[in-house]
């Protein structure tokens, strides 16, 4: 992939991050502008190119890393109201049995969705460790 082709991804990703509030943490992969597969390696892209100028300092990194792993934040579409919904804690306001059903129905998947995160941020800091390596020998 080349630089511009990054750019251009990542810049169409960050519109869709600046549209993120806390009431609606969790978006449909549907309104990715391309695969989260192709955003990953848009962000690879990126990083071999400025830690290769000598442009990649701690912001930066901090805000690549923020960005990729928010990721993780796009569910498929059916699970995005449920998923909302416990992120805002609507769900003290049902009936204790709704509550409980809505928490057991999705704790695998937050589960998931947590530790995706985690290795998501994992993910590029080692990465742009790695290229920095690289760089400097």
């Amino acid at each position: 992939m080349e630089l511009i082709q990054a750019q251009k991804i990542i810049h169409g990703y960050s519109k869709l991050l600046e549209k993120v509030n806390p009431r609606k943490l969790f978006m449909s992969k549907t309104e990715l502008p391309c695969s989260d597969a192709m955003i990953k390696y848009a962000f690879y892209t990126y990083v071999d190119e400025l830690v290769r100028m000598h442009k990649m300092n701690g912001p930066t990194a901090e805000s690549l890393i923020v960005a990729y792993a928010h990721l993780s934040f796009f569910v498929e579409q059916d699970q995005v109201a449920a998923l909302n919904k416990i992120a805002n804690r609507e769900y003290e306001d049902c009936d204790e049995a709704d509550a409980l059903d809505l928490l057991e129905k999705n704790k695998t998947t937050l589960n998931l969705l947590s530790r995706k995160k985690e290795n998501m941020v994992k993910e590029l800091t080692e990465y742009i460790r790695d290229c920095i390596r690289v760089v400097q020998n």
